[in-house]
């Protein structure tokens, strides 16, 4: 017969063997990791262009055309600049000084005239195929996840979906209408000035451009 103490000690036994079971089990075992959500892949840039209509394309091509116009005329604001300093000569008369101003002002008209009508042609032109673009690629992104299963809807939050649909494709109306056709303005209006600087007056925009190394280090150095 197995005495109340045995009974005690067996009992009390058993119990510590499955504590120390456990607390071997809970430490052993590894934690997981919480799973990193997949990273989008990046798409190319062209591939926005994919779906293009006549209508677009024409859009592209003149807006393209009204923002090289406008970068190559701009920086002649800078001959009429100059052409002032030199008009107030002191061994020009009167009445050279008031012709030579008025051709300059007739010739600060026109390119404002110029950059005016052209600058309006290539903003609205890349903004109206933007907005088409971006339509397009709206409602084919909707087609998209009509047709997917309902494990799709069970995963992601479906009531942030028009939210997230707005902003995005917001963000592809921006870069594609405004940030584009500023970029073909800019390098235009750039290659333009360059261009001219050289053929006025080479040896000192040869001077000038010693400093632009110097420039770009500066803004690499405090530029962020």
């Amino acid at each position: 017969m197995i005495s109340e103490y045995s009974k005690i000690n067996l009992a009390h036994l058993s119990r510590t063997r499955t504590s120390s079971i456990k607390y071997w089990m809970t430490e052993k075992q590894p934690e997981k990791k919480p799973e990193e959500p997949p990273q989008p892949e990046m798409i190319a840039f062209s591939k926005f262009f994919t779906f293009m209509t006549r209508k677009d394309k024409a859009l592209m091509i003149l807006g393209s055309i009204a923002a090289v116009l406008v970068g190559c005329v701009l920086p002649g604001i800078s001959i009429a600049m100059g052409s002032v300093t030199n008009t107030y000569n002191p061994k020009n008369s009167k009445e050279s000084v008031l012709n030579d101003m008025k051709m300059i002002c007739l010739y600060i008209n026109l390119v404002g005239i110029w950059c005016w009508i052209f600058g309006y042609i290539y903003f609205a032109f890349w903004q109206h195929l933007a907005q088409n673009i971006s339509f397009d690629l709206r409602s084919r992104y909707l087609h998209a996840i009509l047709r997917q299963e309902v494990a799709f809807f069970e995963k992601n939050k479906v009531e942030q979906l028009p939210s997230q649909i707005g902003e995005n494709f917001y963000v592809v109306t921006e870069a594609l209408g405004e940030k584009y056709s500023n970029i073909i303005f800019a390098v235009t209006c750039m290659v333009a000035g360059v261009a001219i600087a050289l053929y006025k007056g080479a040896d000192f925009a040869g001077v000038c451009a010693t400093f632009i190394p110097v420039i770009l280090m500066v803004m690499a150095v405090f530029g962020g």
